[in-house]
């Protein structure tokens, strides 16, 4: 299975790209910024 990051301002579309990716089975972490992608990234490793 593949850990999918998405970064996505508008909360609305960041949980409608997440809803859909784990209904198709992936592991999905969404973030709002840059600084959000990097700390979850860093968690991560």
């Amino acid at each position: 299975m593949f850990n999918i990051l998405i970064v996505e301002d508008d909360n609305e579309l960041r949980h409608l790209f997440q809803r859909v990716l784990e209904q198709n089975g992936y592991y999905v972490k969404g973030v709002e910024n840059g600084e959000e992608a990097l700390a979850a990234l860093e968690k991560s490793l």
